[in-house]
């Protein structure tokens, strides 16, 4: 049987993962508020798998203008598009206040229990930012022109879950090898196909050969060195390459770009800009 204790998360953020003891089910007194609308109210570990849950009242939902239920409702449904977010329906207190619990599981690795707590209080915070694009509408940032880390983190990543890939993982860094965001999915075959994508924010012109350049060793180095995903231990080859800009590509530099990379991988690579990103939004995200 699972054993259950009550004790405050202060006590145990210091803890390292492997001190928590396996199928201990500590409960977290309130207080401990992620995101001005979520509580965390709880700590499971069962053998490697740790789960942190995520209590929602409307009383922490005084300054959303939208009903509550419609608010909930796009929680529920934007957790279907994250690999470790889980949540069941609604439910209702004994005062007849409408609250749902969302539940954030990791095999992953973790230091410290506080590490662990951070990466799941991210998760939360990230499925907010959607749901908040999902009831209000998407508005378009001025720094995702120039930045491209937020226009990755806040319109593409998200976008992604929101079209149903799977696995979607932001790989950006030293060792990407051209992939800032890689991506899988299944076949009417059944058989995994694996995906990245290179993100960049403004505009490619065809007079720009060094970007131009720039992007055409990128798309070699995506498909000959593989990655691996959290989908498989293996190393896995990519089947397609995204450009992915928050401005416009000009006719030319996709020309130059097709013309120039090796004839194997001619129709494989694609080209995603603002214009197309936005319609993606309305498409798949926006209700």
């Amino acid at each position: 049987m699972d054993e259950a204790a009550n004790i405050k998360l202060s006590e145990v953020l210091p803890l390292r993962t492997d001190e928590f003891p396996d199928k201990l089910d500590l409960r977290i007194p309130f207080g401990n508020l992620v995101g001005d609308i979520f509580e965390i109210t709880g700590i499971r570990r069962y053998e490697d798998e740790f789960q942190i849950e995520y209590y929602s009242h409307p009383n922490l939902l005084k300054k959303v203008p939208q009903r509550i239920s419609v608010y909930f409702t796009a929680f529920l449904k934007a957790v279907e598009f994250h690999e470790n977010l889980y949540s069941d329906y609604n439910h209702v207190d004994d005062e007849g206040h409408q609250y749902i619990i969302i539940s954030y599981k990791t095999s992953n690795t973790f230091d410290t229990i506080e590490n662990l707590i951070g990466e799941g209080n991210s998760a939360i915070l990230d499925l907010k930012k959607e749901v908040d694009v999902t009831v209000n509408g998407f508005q378009w940032k001025n720094e995702y022109d120039t930045d491209e880390k937020p226009f990755t983190l806040d319109v593409v990543l998200p976008l992604l879950r929101r079209m149903k890939f799977n696995f979607v993982k932001y790989t950006h860094g030293t060792n990407e090898y051209g992939k800032d965001i890689v991506f899988s999915e299944f076949s009417k075959f059944g058989q995994l196909k694996y995906h990245a994508m290179q993100v960049k924010p403004g505009n490619v012109g065809g007079g720009a050969k060094g970007k131009i350049k720039t992007l055409i060793e990128q798309a070699e180095s995506a498909f000959s060195i593989p990655y691996t995903g959290q989908e498989s231990r293996d190393e896995m080859y990519i089947s397609s390459f995204t450009f992915v800009i928050s401005g416009k590509f000009s006719e030319e530099a996709k020309r130059e770009v097709l013309y120039r990379v090796p004839e194997k991988l001619k129709g494989t690579i694609h080209f995603i800009d603002k214009e197309k990103v936005l319609e993606l939004i309305e498409r798949y995200w926006v209700i």
